[in-house]
């Protein structure tokens, strides 16, 4: 587990960079340091996990459903897989941003630790944790609270954290009729 940490969810952005194309996310595969059944949530919003305002941000606005259940773990060292017919598509168009929050009911999500010094949560907006063409996922914050509307931002977040996992997607073509 070095570089890593376990915690109820993460909260992580991806970024969609082409310019002529949207890319459609159809599933989601999770690392958990579990070998048991375990409730899983998988929720989006359009913008960035940090797009809150006030001086009681309300991190879950905004946030929609995409995919929940149960599933069974296989440990920190392997992918744990949700079936992507209980995933519902999600559409990241082309230059715009997505926010995802992957929670667990118990605290046994893996996510990767940033290593380097010298970082705020504003600038993990700017790094990316894996990239493939145009389509980047960026470190956000681990959450060490369930639900997301009851953690508080000071205490429960982990801010130097990546989503530990794979992000199934596809190329949407646009069409110009």
């Amino acid at each position: 587990m070095t570089g890593r940490g376990k915690s109820y969810g993460i909260l992580f952005d991806i970024v969609n960079t082409a310019s002529t194309f949207s890319y459609v996310v159809k599933g989601m595969d999770l690392v958990l340091d579990t070998t048991t059944s375990t409730h899983y949530e998988i929720w989006s919003k359009v913008g960035s996990w940090q797009d809150v305002i006030g001086d009681n941000p309300d991190y879950f606005e905004g946030f929609r459903l995409v995919s929940h259940g149960t599933i069974t773990g296989k440990g920190a060292s392997k992918f744990t897989e949700i079936s992507l017919h209980d995933f519902h598509d999600v559409e990241i168009e082309y230059g715009h941003r997505r926010a995802f929050w992957v929670t667990l009911s118990d605290d046994n999500l893996v996510f990767q630790n940033y290593e380097r010094e010298g970082i705020t949560r504003h600038e993990l907006e700017n790094i990316v944790q894996a990239s493939r063409d145009e389509f980047r996922v960026y470190y956000g914050a681990a959450v060490r609270a369930y639900p997301l509307e009851l953690a508080d931002p000071v205490t429960d977040f982990w801010y130097n954290a990546g989503f530990l996992g794979r992000v199934w997607y596809e190329e949407e073509s646009q069409n110009d009729d």
